[in-house]
């Protein structure tokens, strides 16, 4: 039984400021109270048995119950009699206190049961079923039944292997076959939530309500079927260890936003907030997308003498592909930004590609604008020579080159294609660890390949729009007496679309990062026994020690932003790991 409650409370108050660079008219005091309370309730019976000596059994049966609620509340107010104290809500002078708040609860129920079989430790057998409840789906599919199944040979128990046991400690071949279900949406989405409007009515506003998101009582579960098969060996009694996994993952009736038009009746307040789009849209359960896989591992020790070591390095590859959409068009945009498709799932890629236009280089002349297709701004200069050029207006030396990838001419949305995936196609990492009486070190590292990063902080440091500043590589910008550059010229109204997403803004992901090294001294037991104690061993950590990248953005592990496969790899600013060294006194009485 476990009883979790929490309670949080934030007070802000930004004061009345009329003077320097940063004006506030009027001081502001905003106050948030949260609280929440989780219940979990487990139980679990298992037995166990041998019959006829060499065949054992475990069984295991339970239950599991989570309930959780919570309720927020907040209030503001502006124009407060002083800047000198925290003013109570109720003294804003100007009327304008508001407060809001809101409410939530949910539950998890599940039934599960586990057999396990052995023959000697020679032949496995293990079978599981679960049944998952949430309130996240409707009455009508609220549970979900989910079984899995695995064997195993263990063949250097055969009497065959004998001849080979001393250098074949240990050998086994295993597969497995399994369902898993995912509820990966926020609760309640099977029904119409409604939101509070603002009416005008006669010349006066009124406060009304309105369904904010379409219901869609039939959503279930998202189910994940995978098959692996993989083999565990030990050489030299245990000394050296090689584990081999592939599988075959496939996930169908994924829980997806499905984007509706406007004329629905449903859309968001802010219509260019994806928080809100995505939370407007109904969820449905389509498509289907494979992950084919495998994973390496390899360890190495040696526990002799007084030097002892060990090396391990892990190693995975990962294809995913997007199967099946649905329905007609086997495609749907997914992430947006400033308007334009940053993202799309498709049939035959990734999920959550990148997808935007290619760049081919810089215009240096109105000639190469005339060569090419037309960029879809074409300034009437490059034609008729007699006129003059309006840079400002349309297309014109310094631009960015668009491939036109259909070849028709034109540089539109067609020309758009596939830019990269952000999923890695191989994940690796190392580990060392080595003692000499009573010193110790140990490192962790790792890495991946093939990922892509959309670097979107770019847009704002080299967009070269507006009347910002920019990042010192905009230096190096295209003039007309700088011909050959690799960075567009500078232009308030952007009227070539330089700042379209395209590769422009690619970037590898690839890293190699020494995440965790310690270094510590264990003392002997002659200078613990002067200080009256057991144990004593002092050591220092480094986290996050250096990074091995070309990404020039913060962090290259970027990943998804909670949890939205949609948005990853795309980098808007995260804020970036600390590097952190950490001196700590281990001690035992």
């Amino acid at each position: 039984l476990g009883i979790e409650y929490r309670v949080s409370s934030q007070s802000f108050f930004q004061p009345q400021n009329v003077g320097g660079g940063l004006v506030d008219e009027v001081s502001t005091k905003k106050e948030y109270r949260n609280s929440r309370q989780k219940l979990l309730y487990d139980n679990i019976f298992t037995y166990t048995n041998t019959f006829r000596e060499n065949h054992n059994f475990s069984l295991m049966f339970g239950t599991s119950l989570q309930l959780w609620n919570g309720e927020s509340l907040n209030g503001s107010g502006q124009e407060f009699p002083s800047n000198d104290a925290f003013w109570n809500l109720s003294m804003s002078t100007n009327g304008t206190q508001n407060a809001g708040g809101g409410t939530f609860e949910g539950a998890y129920v599940s039934q599960f049961g586990r057999l396990t079989y052995d023959y000697k430790a020679k032949y496995l057998l293990t079978s599981n079923i679960r049944r998952d409840g949430s309130t996240k789906f409707g009455p009508k599919n609220r549970y979900g039944i989910f079984p899995s199944f695995s064997a195993g040979w263990r063949f250097t128990e055969e009497n065959f292997m004998e001849n080979i046991s001393g250098y074949l400690t240990d050998g086994k071949i295993r597969a497995g076959y399994g369902i898993v279900g995912s509820d990966a949406i926020g609760n309640f989405r099977y029904l119409s939530l409604l939101s509070g409007f603002e009416y005008t009515l006669n010349g006066q506003t009124a406060q009304g309500y309105a369904p904010k998101s379409l219901e869609n009582p039939f959503i279930r579960w998202e189910e994940s079927e995978q098959i692996s098969v993989g083999t565990d060996l030990s050489f030299l009694h245990n000394k050296f260890t090689f584990v081999f996994d592939y599988y075959i993952k496939n996930t169908t009736g994924m829980l997806i936003p499905m984007p509706v038009p406007a004329t629905s009746g449903i859309y968001p307040k802010v219509p260019s907030d994806q928080s809100q789009l995505a939370a407007a849209f109904p969820i449905v359960n389509i498509g289907k997308v494979k992950n084919t896989g495998l994973e390496l591992e390899l360890n190495y020790r040696k526990a002799e003498g007084v030097f002892h070591y060990n090396i391990g390095a892990n190693f995975s590859y990962l294809k995913n592909e997007v199967l099946d959409m649905g329905y007609e068009g086997n495609a749907f945009n997914s992430y947006r930004f400033q308007g334009s498709t940053v993202t799309r799932t498709e049939v035959g890629q990734p999920i959550g590609s990148f997808y935007g236009y290619v760049t081919e280089g810089i215009f240096n002349d109105y000639d190469e604008i005339a060569a090419h297709a037309d960029q879809g701004n074409t300034d009437p200069y490059t034609y008729d020579r007699t006129l003059e050029p309006q840079s400002h207006k349309y297309t014109a030396p310094g631009d960015i080159i668009f491939k036109d990838i259909n070849h028709d001419g034109i540089i539109n949305e067609k020309d758009r294609t596939f830019l990269g995936s952000p999923l890695p196609e191989y994940i690796y990492g190392f580990n060392i660890g080595a003692e000499y009486k009573n010193i110790a070190l140990s490192v962790f590292a790792q890495g991946v390949m093939g990922a892509e990063i959309m670097n979107l902080n770019r847009y704002y440091n080299e967009g070269m729009i507006g009347a910002g500043n920019f990042a010192q590589v905009a230096l190096d910008r295209w003039q007309p007496d700088a011909n050959n550059a690799d960075f567009p010229r500078a232009i308030l109204t952007d009227p070539n679309g330089n700042t379209r997403i395209s590769d422009r803004w690619m970037e590898s992901g690839d890293y190699f990062r020494i995440s965790n090294v310690q270094l510590s001294y264990t003392f002997n037991a002659s200078v613990l026994d002067r200080i009256n104690v057991r144990m004593l061993k002092v050591y220092i950590t480094a986290k996050n020690l250096y990074t091995l990248t070309n990404y020039s953005g913060y962090d290259p592990d970027i990943g998804s932003f909670q949890g939205d496969a949609q948005r990853s790899g795309i980098d808007l600013g995260r804020y970036p790991l600390s590097r952190t060294f950490l001196f700590g006194i281990n001690v035992g009485l």
